[in-house]
């Protein structure tokens, strides 16, 4: 196990929730589409005018989760605002005029650097799926806790 098993979970994702946190320190979540990751590091794009990047520039805490019926994972870290024109059109894709219909050269676009710290994630996918549901069936029959072997992998990660 290691931050090579967390990193498979997060690239399997398109989007994610993007958690960060009010003036007040109210915790706010959003989905965002990832743009890309670079290493520790997810990119966003978002409007400059957003509660997202009023909350970043309040508090760079952050917070990234994903999830699907068989893989979780979550990650702590830190959110910057990046007021780079050519990082913005590296990180375009052409789904993003939904949101974004003036494109890459929109003047309130920039984009949102999550340098990710410290991750955990579960994963019971492919043959871990059966392994799981043999243990949970087992552990309700017989009233007993679940087997930690049985849960599928789980790590938490110094990313």
């Amino acid at each position: 196990m290691g931050a090579a098993e967390f990193y498979e979970i997060i690239d399997h994702f398109d989007n994610c929730m993007l958690l960060t946190f009010t003036a007040n320190g109210t915790p706010h979540a959003r989905p965002m589409a990832i743009a890309d990751r670079d290493g520790s590091v997810l990119w966003f794009i978002s409007d400059r005018d957003s509660a997202t990047i009023d909350e970043v520039v309040a508090d760079d805490s952050a917070v990234v989760t994903v999830q699907s019926p068989q893989r979780w994972a979550a990650a702590t870290g830190t959110a910057t605002v990046v007021y780079d024109r050519d990082r913005i059109d590296d990180l375009w894709s052409t789904p993003m005029k939904a949101w974004f219909p003036d494109g890459p050269a929109d003047p309130k676009l920039v984009a949102v650097k999550a340098d990710l710290h410290d991750g955990e994630y579960w994963d019971i996918s492919g043959g871990r799926l059966v392994k799981f549901a043999a243990g949970f069936a087992k552990s309700v029959v017989t009233d007993t806790e679940i087997d930690a072997d049985e849960e599928g992998d789980h790590g938490r990660e110094s990313l």
